[in-house]
């Protein structure tokens, strides 16, 4: 009971930072201006479309009030798509008729990716005020960069022009999306390619965690048959609780990253220290003596862990895009522009709320595996089981409604 209060206390707290951090000027986080670089650069649609990063950040902002749990989802899905084949929009592509396009969404790495529909949105947005100018990629990016700034992190500046692929693979994401089992060597392998340094590799890992939650399929190894000596022993105990069985039901139940999984801060960090790791490779950064180090002072200093996450951001975005003439701009976010019969990705409405609100503070994706969608259309759908939002008109909740429990 003392945990659950306690726990409730915090969410109650979080909601109300957040909803602060969410009424700030974009000035007062700023970051440094980053350079141009391979086609990408800064304001690059200060011509075409001067308000594009405006409007994708006021569409965000007001959908983060449905859910705040959304802007794990959205950091996620940034290494998700920059990861497999750079930042190109692959990961939003569903399976084609022909086969050559075969969703990354089927494969099991990408389990629990989900607020595709806040992609969505902002794209719906963005045509409205500029038709075919903005690429998903791009949207991908400052959909991140917002969500990292909008949770209380540092504003980062990112470099824009990314254009959209035409492929996508899920065997691919098997291969290249790394296991949240692998080690510092694992982690050097994984980064280093893209120009990360380790302490980049470090804050990126620990960026990506300071948000959200972990499901059981992904620490239960740590559990069962012998607990991982490494871990905290009530956390342990906590754990084996929430996951009480190493075979079944692994995808539903979850943890929190850290104390403060709704705000981007150093707490991960500090939560490692002490022996509160959630995932095999936080307890390996905080014990290997390259990188043991960094995370204590990473505990210890916000400002630079900000600073080191920016700059490994940045690098990761900007790593084999496409660019200038390579690819294309997509009308629909989910398909290629050489399938035409495809409609666009929403009715152009102003946002921010073109469907129904999900219930705060869980989408039903987040208990849905994503290779339970059916991504491929050579399938036959089953009505019972898709997740489709609905379209009817609705009034727009009270605060009452999507307050925490």
């Amino acid at each position: 009971m003392y945990f659950a209060c306690r726990a409730a206390r915090l969410m109650g707290l979080a909601t109300i930072v957040l909803a602060l951090l969410l009424l700030l000027p974009e000035s007062w986080t700023r970051g440094a201006a980053a350079q141009p670089t391979g086609g990408l650069r800064e304001g690059f649609y200060s011509q075409s479309c001067p308000q594009a990063e405006f409007i994708a950040r006021q569409t965000l902002q007001a959908n983060l009030f449905l859910d705040l749990t959304a802007p794990a989802a959205l950091l996620r899905l940034v290494f998700h798509d920059c990861q497999v084949q750079g930042c190109d929009g692959s990961v939003l592509l569903q399976s084609d008729f022909s086969g050559s396009i075969k969703s990354e969404l089927l494969s099991d790495r990408s389990f629990g990716i989900r607020r595709l529909d806040f992609i969505d949105r902002i794209k719906g947005s963005l045509e409205v005020a500029c038709p075919n100018t903005v690429s998903c990629a791009d949207i991908i990016v400052m959909a991140g960069r917002d969500a990292v700034a909008l949770s209380g992190g540092p504003f980062m500046q990112v470099l824009l022009g990314r254009r959209d692929g035409f492929t996508a693979n899920n065997f691919r994401a098997d291969s290249e999306l790394p296991a949240a089992t692998i080690n510092v060597d694992g982690l050097i392998n994984v980064f280093g390619p893209k120009g990360l340094t380790l302490e980049e590799s470090v804050a990126l890992i620990g960026g990506g965690h300071t948000l959200g939650v972990g499901h059981c399929v992904s620490f239960i190894e740590r559990l069962y048959p012998q607990v991982d000596p490494a871990i905290n022993p009530f956390m342990a105990g906590t754990l084996r609780l929430l996951c009480p069985n190493p075979t079944f039901f692994n995808n539903i139940t979850f943890s929190a990253n850290d104390l403060t999984n709704v705000l981007f801060d150093n707490q991960y960090f500090r939560d490692l220290t002490i022996g509160r790791g959630l995932l095999t490779i936080d307890n390996e950064i905080s014990r290997d003596p390259r990188t043991s180090g960094m995370v204590r002072y990473f505990a210890s200093n916000q400002g630079y862990f900000f600073q080191q996450f920016s700059s490994a951001y940045r690098k990761l975005t900007q790593h084999q895009v496409l660019t200038d003439g390579a690819g294309e701009i997509r009308r629909n976010c989910h398909f290629v522009n050489a399938i035409p019969q495809q409609p666009p990705p929403f009715p152009f409405q102003a946002p921010p709320f073109p469907f129904k609100p999900p219930t705060f503070p869980f989408h039903p994706s987040d208990t849905t595996p994503a290779s339970n969608f059916n991504t491929d259309p050579t399938i036959p759908t089953d009505p019972a089981t898709t997740d489709t939002p609905s379209t009817a008109t609705t009034d727009i909740p009270s605060t009452d409604a999507i307050a925490p429990p």
